[in-house]
């Protein structure tokens, strides 16, 4: 069957879920490109007594970026990202995933009847911003590893898809997606360990925080702790 003929063929769902993976992608090459320039032009969102929360130029393009092409596919389909400022890009990514539109025979019939003012597509163009600031002040390309670009979609306030897009894995990034029901995609499973470690964040450190890890290691239930930065890395 022809690209277009499965296209042509699948649910609203279906179709969102191939776009955004290949919208992630280009998102992701968006932020390689404003890293690669040197000038992020950060500024902080944060209010005042609050923690620090930077925002890059890659944010604001990539959000730019991920808006406006799945706005020009699907129409006036609700988005909320982020960023509540962003910068204009000339990319509009317009391809979609083979792959997903192969799983259109394995999707619930409730899956498929969804309509797009049905959804709500969720935005963080670029989750780690902390860590893109950090590699770039100590020369630390390792932390990048922890950067992703997430798109989740809700249904009646109910996720039933997503996209994770790291754009700096293993160099030439990966993409990994869910549809409820049809597995995770993208991922390869690694195998189970004997040890608890505990995974938490690394920028947002707080007293709570350190108080629970101390009790869950009093309690013998971790026995270690890794910290690491963005939601869609953990």
């Amino acid at each position: 069957m022809h690209d277009t003929d499965m296209w042509n063929k699948a649910s609203f769902l279906t179709r969102l879920v191939a776009s955004s993976v290949r919208v992630s992608e280009a998102a992701g090459n968006a932020i390689k490109s404003v890293m690669a320039g040197g000038d992020l032009k950060i500024v902080d969102k944060s209010s005042n007594g609050e923690p620090a929360d930077p925002q890059t130029e890659a944010d604001r393009r990539a959000q730019f970026l991920i808006i406006k092409s799945l706005s020009e596919r699907f129409g006036n389909i609700r988005i909320i990202g982020e960023e509540d400022v962003t910068s204009e890009c000339d990319t509009v990514e317009n391809t979609f995933s083979n792959e997903v539109l192969r799983l259109e025979d394995e999707m619930s019939q409730d899956l498929k009847s969804i309509k797009p003012e049905e959804v709500v597509v969720w935005v963080d163009p670029l989750d780690g911003t902390s860590e893109v600031a950090l590699a770039v002040k100590n020369k630390n390309e390792a932390l990048l590893e922890q950067v992703t670009v997430l798109i989740g979609i809700a249904y009646h306030g109910r996720p039933v898809a997503g996209v994770i897009h790291q754009p700096y894995h293993r160099g030439t990034g990966r993409t990994i997606w869910a549809i409820k029901g049809c597995g995770v995609h993208g991922l390869v499973p690694a195998s189970a360990q004997k040890e608890r470690i505990v995974v938490t964040t690394r920028s947002h450190l707080n007293q709570n925080v350190l108080d629970a890890l101390d009790s869950l290691k009093g309690k013998g239930l971790a026995c270690g702790v890794e910290k690491f930065g963005g939601a869609g890395f953990k």
